[in-house]
């Protein structure tokens, strides 16, 4: 059955509500609801954008935390972490923007998670097809684990830029300086007239 951009709007059971404390996974979100997973490229990199589809809530309380996921919990410290000061549109209409510019350790299972700073408000996502994403998945927070839907965030894609190495030439200049000044200041050194002092 195709899912294709159908809203998915949580509802919170009393259940749900009393169990949302912090976990210990979560260091800065008040309360996860959602995270979509991803893998880096096979070299290092810096992940430069996340972009979603239409994200919605009811007001400006959503926040974003970029972790490492290894398909069933957070772990690792928290790589990124944004508060969205502005109201989402409720209807979901439109896509969001991230943009982290963090350093990417190669094959690496990430995971962008998005909760809300007050447990009695909503936020939604807008699905995408089944497994739309190749490289990740959409997880639901139960309250104690996290469930892995068979769906995607709508319109969900990241970009990475290479890290830029220095080239040889630059690195031989650089050395090459460092082994002028060393020999500068040991001639310096060599050529400071020494002062005695005669015996009285």
């Amino acid at each position: 059955m195709r899912l294709a951009r159908s809203i998915v709007c949580l509802g919170f059971a009393a259940s749900f509500l009393a169990s949302s404390a912090v976990p210990a996974s979560a260091q800065f979100l008040v309360r996860p609801v959602w995270l979509q997973s991803f893998l880096s490229p096979g070299t290092d990199s810096f992940l430069t954008t996340i972009s979603f589809g239409g994200l919605f809530s009811e007001e400006n309380t959503i926040e974003f935390e970029l972790r490492q996921f290894n398909g069933m919990e957070l772990v690792g410290p928290s790589l990124f972490f944004y508060h969205e000061p502005g109201a989402l549109p409720l209807e979901g209409s439109g896509s969001y923007l991230l943009h982290p510019n963090v350093p990417i350790a190669p094959n690496t299972m990430l995971a962008i998670v998005l909760g809300v700073s007050n447990p009695f408000h909503n936020i939604g996502v807008s699905a995408g097809d089944a497994a739309s994403f190749a490289n990740g998945a959409l997880y639901t927070y139960t309250g104690t684990v996290w469930r892995e839907e068979a769906y995607d965030i709508g319109d969900f894609a990241v970009t990475f830029a290479p890290t830029v190495a220095p080239e040889p030439t630059t690195v031989t200049l650089l050395a090459t300086g460092l082994l002028c000044l060393c020999a500068i200041q040991h001639r310096s050194r060599r050529r400071r007239p020494i002062h005695k002092t005669s015996a009285a």
